[in-house]
């Protein structure tokens, strides 16, 4: 991938959902960091994938493909050549619920599903801001469950800072926020259900 491909791959992906895309806002980040592949025939560019990279695993997202490419092994190709690529073991995605093509293509190609999250709509609020306006305090106690921060699931142990509670509301200091109990009604992602459900895929 390269700077000059930015317009193409924004008109690519512009009408991925019925709000548009986020792929013009992290598009020079992932040219900077990690792996950013390109279908690309006849000089045209058909689908594209990028691949955070972490100590123990790779986390695959952002994966497109025109709409008149679609179902013609595209997105196979891409997504086997991304953990080639990585030269991880472990690979992990998060899919949107409802989204049936790319839970079939996932299960296809060996990944299992090992969580569920749920994001909630809601006005943008740092976790610091909702720490302040709730009163939160540190709690001195370890993560014990894997969470989700700038949209990627992560082993509890990544996780180094601490659990922030008061007697209704637990959060973590993430982006969007990962509440463990309770709710606000601010953007957050947590388990306890949401306006929309991802599910955590995994291949080893």
């Amino acid at each position: 991938m390269d700077l000059k491909d930015k317009e193409e791959i924004i008109e690519l992906s512009k009408d991925s959902f019925e709000w548009g895309d986020y792929i013009e806002y992290v598009f020079d980040e992932w040219l900077r960091s990690g792996i950013f592949l390109k279908a690309v025939e006849n000089g045209e560019i058909l689908g594209f994938l990028h691949v955070r990279l972490f100590d123990e695993f790779s986390w695959l997202e952002g994966l497109r493909v025109k709409k008149e490419y679609r179902r013609k092994g595209i997105a196979t190709e891409l997504t086997k050549n991304a953990m080639k690529i990585s030269g991880k073991n472990i690979h992990r995605l998060m899919i949107l619920e409802t989204n049936v093509p790319s839970i079939e293509l996932s299960k296809k190609l060996g990944f299992k599903p090992i969580d569920r999250v749920y994001y909630n709509y809601g006005e943008k609020k740092s976790a610091d801001e909702i720490i302040r306006e709730y009163n939160l305090i540190k709690k001195d106690e370890k993560l014990r469950e894997n969470y989700v921060d700038k949209w990627v699931y992560l082993d509890f142990k990544y996780y180094l800072d601490y659990i922030y509670s008061n007697h209704n509301l637990s959060i973590l200091r993430t982006d969007p926020p990962f509440v463990i109990n309770g709710s606000i009604n601010y953007e957050n992602i947590s388990r306890s259900g949401g306006n929309e459900c991802f599910i955590i895929f995994e291949k080893r």
